[in-house]
């Protein structure tokens, strides 16, 4: 009602500049008063030489026809949109007032051919079904019969339950069971979703998945990831690897097929560093303690010749097997010490090298093919 009023205060006061009567058309189209919004936009063409808002009047009266059924909204449609291509050759709009000429202007044809062979009075006992879609080739299948271009119009009896079905390349189809009314017709919107993409991932056994910041799974996957079409982001994580990101593009119904690889963190390399150190002292240590135990031994044998009598050398040379233990003893414990504090470094390295996921990538997606005024 908003809209209504704004309108009916702009065309009764003093001349209003073409810009607001444009503004108040487009708010009276987006809240669905598209008679008003052709008012609104008839009335800033008058006031302004505009030839870019004729898009505008024909998006109004092609969707005013669909409510109405009023053919001249038919017509005015298309000659708004013929205008338009005439006008402004180079225009933004162009493919979209195209793609509408392209079929307004056979279904006017049909409907006229209709119109002269049925005549009135059998159309008035029939029931009219409008199929309108915002999805650029769809196609509406009445029951059995053959697919027809949307918009689609279906005379049929009223009070009995259609089968309708609306389908598009590379788009799911969409079934909807319509009962007509006669002497009123009824326009339905339908829009088949896009079918989805698939993404076929290789990736290291325990890999983290994350597709668009959520969590898919870890590899290896037992299906393809289904995703819709767009822009995606996918990032792979593995404890100790450098994590993967990486920017793609999806199609309607495509499989991508990717395989990514983790390399190793310096950090890891680190740990395993600090480990096999810490082995390499350890082994280092069991030798130098071996050599201590065998020197420990030898000088045993020596003090079981004490009560036999020991010459100088011999007692010299035990002493010598004593200092030799004790120095070995020392570097043993030594060698043992560091070998448990490389080994401590490197799990702790080891065990807190979780690499978390790098800022998502902002893209900005192709926007969608559009009906609306705004289409680009």
């Amino acid at each position: 009602m908003k809209p209504i009023l704004l309108l009916i205060a702009l065309l009764g006061s003093p001349p209003t500049s073409p810009e607001a009567l444009y503004r108040a058309g487009r708010d009276a189209y987006r809240a669905g008063h598209y008679a008003v919004a052709i008012t609104a936009f008839e009335a800033a063409l008058a006031g302004a030489d505009r030839p870019d808002l004729l898009f505008s009047l024909g998006q109004a009266h092609r969707l005013q026809y669909f409510i109405d059924g009023g053919s001249a909204h038919l017509e005015a449609a298309i000659k708004a949109y013929r205008e338009y291509l005439e006008r402004v050759p180079d225009g933004n709009r162009r493919v979209y007032a195209t793609q509408h000429l392209s079929t307004l202007v056979p279904y006017l044809d049909r409907l006229r051919i209709e119109q002269a062979e049925g005549g009135t009075e059998a159309k008035a006992q029939k029931a009219r079904i409008i199929i309108t879609s915002a999805v650029a080739d769809a196609r509406a299948q009445l029951g059995d019969g053959p697919p027809e271009p949307v918009p689609a119009a279906f005379e049929v009896e009223p009070g009995v339950p259609q089968r309708i079905e609306v389908t598009a390349a590379s788009h799911e189809p969409v079934v909807r069971e319509v009962t007509g009314v006669a002497g009123t017709p009824i326009a339905l919107v339908i829009d088949p979703k896009p079918q989805p993409g698939n993404l076929r991932l290789q990736a290291p056994d325990g890999a983290r998945i994350i597709v668009d910041g959520d969590p898919v799974g870890q590899s290896p996957l037992d299906a393809p990831i289904a995703l819709p079409p767009g822009a995606h982001e996918l990032v792979v994580l593995r404890r100790g690897r450098r994590p993967v990101s990486r920017a793609f593009d999806l199609g309607r119904g495509e499989t991508v097929e990717m395989e990514v690889e983790l390399e190793r963190t310096p950090q890891r390399w680190v740990a395993i560093g600090a480990m096999e150190l810490a082995t390499g002292l350890a082994l280092s240590g069991a030798v130098t303690g071996y050599l201590a135990w065998d020197a420990r031994e030898e000088a045993r044998e020596i003090e079981d010749r004490v009560g036999v009598g020991l010459t100088a050398g011999e007692l010299s040379h035990y002493h010598d097997l004593e200092s030799r233990r004790d120095g070995l003893l020392d570097v043993t414990i030594g060698l043992g010490m560091a070998a448990a504090g490389l080994l401590a470094t490197g799990l702790t390295l080891w065990f807190v090298d979780d690499p978390a996921p790098p800022p998502r990538t902002t893209r900005t997606a192709p926007a969608p093919a559009g009906d609306d005024l705004d289409a680009p």
